[in-house]
């Protein structure tokens, strides 16, 4: 299987804090789902997204549809997927980010223990908490795909 997590987010809240950069606006929204909170930077001059729009999120090891491992950032079938010459995940989806789990850990949050997982995509940040279970398959310093779609 080549996802690892996937679900669907209603966005509560576009740059709560104001925006900081120009190009970048952070996205906070709660799964439909998994009971998962996700805190999202994203450059919202190519993929802006609005309050209370729904977006599919999913990450993913690969991008192969079969899960095969991929043969490293630049290798000829990442370089192929990218180009559109061989199929891949990326198809169904608008928005597609490479990045690096950097941060897995537990936290206490209202007397329960949630898992906390960090992703940095050259500087834009993914942060999901959650039940632990509904993380499971986030291992730390794993090269990672973010997919999105609105919904």
């Amino acid at each position: 299987m080549a996802k690892v997590f996937e679900d669907v987010f209603a966005i509560t809240k576009v740059d709560p804090d104001g925006k900081k950069f120009d190009k970048v606006s952070r996205l906070l929204g709660k799964s439909e789902r998994l009971d998962v909170s996700m805190t999202l930077d994203v450059n919202s001059d190519i993929y802006p997204v609005a309050e209370a729009e729904r977006l599919n999120v999913a990450l993913a090891y690969t991008l192969d549809l079969d899960g095969a491992e991929d043969e490293g950032q630049y290798g000829r079938q990442t370089q192929a997927f990218v180009k559109g010459q061989a199929p891949s995940l990326m198809d169904s989806y608008d928005y597609v980010m490479c990045g690096k789990i950097f941060r897995v850990h537990d936290k206490r949050e209202g007397g329960q223990v949630h898992a906390e997982v960090l992703v940095s995509f050259g500087g834009l940040i993914l942060q999901l908490v959650a039940p632990p279970k509904n993380l499971d398959g986030l291992n730390l310093d794993r090269r990672i795909y973010l997919l999105a779609r609105k919904v």
